[in-house]
């Protein structure tokens, strides 16, 4: 399961880019351990021992899957990817069209990857 969620060094860089919305999972700060969150209880988070814990001081940003990542650049930015599953050669779209294009891959998450850190770098980008 641990491939479906964004790394890291993405995720944090998604809160900057004001990401904002519940996800199964955080990111802690001490440890940047991955810790499961449950909503509709408070979000309340679970430690690394898998008992429920309050310390969300700890926690450093939400965990998103790629989906929802992905999600929130098509649906926030009017950003959409497509990855050829032939080769794994990737395209980052906007409303006017193709806007990137990326060469083969060895893996599907490896090109997932490409996709979105291109997309983080698209909107960090002054307008």
């Amino acid at each position: 399961m641990n491939k479906e969620f964004i790394p890291y060094e993405q995720a944090l860089a998604l809160k900057e880019l004001g990401f904002d919305e519940p996800c199964l999972a955080s990111w802690t700060y001490k440890t940047k351990e991955r810790i499961p969150t449950l909503y509709g209880c408070g979000a309340l988070l679970f430690d690394t021992d898998g008992l429920i814990t309050n310390q969300t001081e700890d926690v450093i940003c939400s965990a998103p899957l790629y989906q929802q990542a992905f999600r929130w650049f098509r649906e926030k930015h009017g950003l959409g990817h497509m990855i050829n599953g032939s080769g794994f050669e990737s395209f980052l779209m906007n409303i006017g069209g193709i806007i990137a294009v990326f060469p083969m891959f060895r893996t599907y998450e490896e090109a997932e990857l490409a996709c979105l850190k291109k997309l983080i770098e698209i909107v960090k980008q002054p307008k």
